[in-house]
């Protein structure tokens, strides 16, 4: 009705786009599982780790963000959004995937260093 044409959509370019945007989603998901399973575990508390990752990554980013320029560039946050997006933000989709990369293994090896050193009995 609008004109759109739809002939791109089954050819080679459409199945290359959907599978890119397909693998975009897929790391943005594991990318804030990651965030979501280190403030669980370092946090030991369901409310608490909701509150903590929800306050820090929703409206302290964007507020650092409308301060400071180039916080879409370092705050895992803003370059997660940007990957679910498909465009790495205002960064390439190189450089956030860098940066997610290196958040990922500090923020992995925090968490399991921290769960392997609590005192579990049972």
């Amino acid at each position: 009705i609008q004109g759109v044409s739809t002939s791109a959509w089954i050819g080679v370019d459409g199945l290359r786009a959907t599978v890119s945007a397909f693998g975009d989603t897929v790391l943005a998901g594991a990318g804030w599982a990651m965030l979501g399973m280190v403030a669980a575990v370092l946090l030991r508390s369901v409310p608490i780790a909701l509150a903590v990752a929800l306050a820090w990554v929703f409206p302290f980013e964007n507020i650092l963000h409308n301060a400071w320029a180039s916080a879409d560039k370092w705050m895992p946050g803003l370059l997660l959004q940007g990957l679910g997006a498909g465009t790495g933000g205002s960064v390439s989709w190189t450089r956030a995937g860098l940066v997610l990369l290196v958040y990922v293994a500090i923020l992995a090896g925090t968490a399991s260093m921290s769960f392997s050193r609590r005192d579990v009995t049972a």
